[in-house]
């Protein structure tokens, strides 16, 4: 930005009928918009043509050398930096991809759908009924129309949207029904 704002300065002293200061300004601020948009090539390009043009306007003796000097030094020194950050795009946009954090045992969170499957229905009301159920209690409900993996993740749903408790893990978890739970007074210790 700021070598754009020199270019600007300088393009003041020029005559200003020079059609060069308007195409020095164009490119600088094409330039910063490059740069911008991390568009390597492109800036490389323009950094390229801004050498040509003070090259060509140094040569009019319209401005002190050293201005057209320092300013073609710095697009060189841009020119350079922009090369290097083309040749290490790839590696930084891998390590940009794999900044996170992310725990081992993370869940993602699915979006539900509004209303419960005719499966997770009938696990509800079995669950109603018979109060409290094991995963082996609810298999031969589903016998040959589910596998296990569907009857597992038709339960996680539930108990996502807190439909129903479990109590113990693994293969001693008892399925709870809510309102079930909701409708007993609670125990006294």
């Amino acid at each position: 930005m700021n070598f754009s704002l020199a270019v600007y300065r300088v393009c003041k002293k020029l005559p200003e009928s020079e059609p060069m200061a308007g195409q020095l300004k164009k490119t600088a601020n094409e330039l910063v918009g490059d740069l911008v948009m991390e568009e390597w090539k492109e800036a490389q390009k323009r950094a390229g043509c801004l050498i040509a043009y003070f090259e060509i306007s140094r040569n009019q003796d319209w401005i002190n050398p050293v201005n057209w000097e320092i300013l073609k030094k710095e697009s060189f020194s841009l020119k350079e930096q922009i090369g290097f950050f083309e040749a290490n795009k790839k590696s930084r946009k891998i390590k940009k991809e794999g900044t996170g954090i992310v725990s081992h045992n993370a869940e993602t969170r699915k979006k539900y759908k509004k209303e419960i499957s005719s499966r997770q229905k009938e696990i509800l009301s079995f669950l109603e009924s018979k109060r409290a159920a094991k995963f082996s209690d609810l298999t031969p409900l589903f016998k040959d129309r589910i596998s296990e993996r569907t009857l597992r993740a038709d339960l996680q749903d539930l108990l996502n949207r807190n439909l129903i408790n479990r109590e113990g893990i693994n293969k001693n978890s008892v399925y709870i029904s809510k309102t079930f739970q909701a409708a007993q007074p609670p125990q006294a210790q």
